[in-house]
């Protein structure tokens, strides 16, 4: 019997676990980036992000204008300036305890900026309840930005399309997955991802809504 638990204990061990998060009003209110909504009439709009995931963007005459998140110093200051979302993280905090990986799955791009600055920016509970920057917790690998130019092979896809693709090749390298998202869109084509998959890579999937 003791050698049977230890056996289990060993496996559980070697489990890969992976906790997903979308960033904007997932992680984090992003404070002072926008998107710009130009209308056929010449007018343009100023969306947030939370705005903008209202948007069809799929059936609409306007065009939209994502300048600020080719910036840099916007997409760094969105970040560092934004408004965490806290319940979300005592979530990840959680799980991280429990011996998850983290990963970060946005919609945006600049995928570098994003890592470097999330390893400052986002915190985590040490062992003695303190918060300490995330760092070396946060690894570059699981950090994923769908719209930087290096995923050229998933430009001809809709932004909630190209998260279904990543998620499908994490489900290769990881034994469970929880993906957490605020945006209703997202969550649909994760389930309609999770309906697709044979039993054994749905079985891995877990959606959750965001708080």
């Amino acid at each position: 019997m003791e050698n049977h638990i230890k056996s289990i204990l060993s496996e559980l061990a070697n489990v890969n676990k992976l906790i997903l998060l979308d960033l904007d009003d997932t992680l984090v209110e992003a404070a002072e980036i926008f998107i710009y909504k130009q209308l056929p009439n010449g007018e343009e709009i100023r969306l947030t992000p939370s705005e903008y995931a209202d948007e069809d963007v799929e059936n609409t005459d306007a065009t939209y204008d994502y300048r600020d998140f080719n910036n840099p110093k916007t997409v760094k200051r969105s970040i560092k300036k934004g408004q965490p979302i806290v319940p979300n993280l005592e979530i990840m905090d959680e799980l991280l305890k429990k011996g998850y990986d983290i990963g970060i799955l946005t919609a945006r791009g600049m995928e570098d900026v994003i890592y470097s600055t999330l390893r400052e920016w986002l915190m985590i509970r040490d062992k003695n309840g303190e918060l300490t920057p995330i760092g070396d917790k946060l690894s570059r690998e699981n950090v994923f930005a769908v719209n930087d130019p290096k995923y050229t092979e998933l430009e001809k896809y809709t932004d909630y399309q190209k998260k279904s693709i990543m998620i499908n090749d994490l489900l290769d390298d990881y034994d469970e997955i929880i993906f957490i998202d605020d945006d209703n869109k997202n969550l649909k084509e994760m389930h309609k991802l999770k309906q697709a998959l044979n039993t054994i890579k749905a079985n891995k999937l877990f959606i959750m809504k965001a708080k």
